[in-house]
């Protein structure tokens, strides 16, 4: 499950990579980032390509402390699958070269970059988060009556709004995940909701 796509082309602004990652932590300096996909984006046409699709393991990886993670017991990724992954650094050079060529997103784009930031991977072309550009259009109501603003929308909420016949169920599978942000981001992209 290790796949990189990358043609030797120029690439302009109607070409965005859009990024997931899976983690089994919410703070990067806890868990480890064991699974990254990326596509691309043709904001012209709404075509979607495969750029990296990976579990992956990094050296800080414990399956003793980790094997409990959230991400372990709500996806079809397994401790063991994480333990016989490429190396985080066969990984980084593929990253910090697609981070390179194309603007780059992602869905709650401050959880996933602080992950990738914390690891020396920055991006040179940072577009807008689509979950902030959503939520002022979604207006979703916090659970919790002290919070007056609204709540970011979830992945799974954010397309029941854009695609309300189309049903979802987000996997946590990094590449799938990227996929449907992906089309969330096109279809607010021709709406007008993701601007530049």
């Amino acid at each position: 499950m290790h796949n990189l796509l990358i043609e030797k082309k120029n690439i302009d602004m109607t070409e965005i990579a859009v990024v997931d990652i899976e983690t089994t932590s919410l703070k990067p300096w806890e868990g480890s980032i064991i699974e990254i996909g990326i596509c691309c984006l043709n904001l012209e046409n709404g075509s979607i390509s495969k750029l990296l699709d990976t579990v992956v393991r990094e050296q800080k990886f414990n399956i003793t402390t980790e094997n409990n993670a959230w991400i372990f017991q709500n996806s079809s990724i397994t401790a063991q699958e994480i333990l016989n992954a490429p190396r985080w650094e066969k990984i980084r050079d593929k990253l910090n070269i697609i981070f390179d060529r194309y603007p780059v997103t992602a869905y709650n784009k401050q959880f996933d970059f602080g992950f990738l930031r914390s690891r020396n991977i920055i991006p040179k072309k940072e577009l807008p988060c689509p979950m902030i550009l959503a939520t002022p259009i979604l207006k979703l109501p916090h659970s919790d009556p002290y919070y007056s603003n609204y709540k970011w929308p979830s992945v799974e909420e954010c397309w029941d709004w854009y695609f309300p016949q189309i049903p979802y169920i987000e996997k946590h599978r990094a590449y799938d995940d990227c996929i449907h942000e992906a089309q969330i981001i096109y279809k607010m992209y021709c709406v007008g909701h993701y601007t530049f």
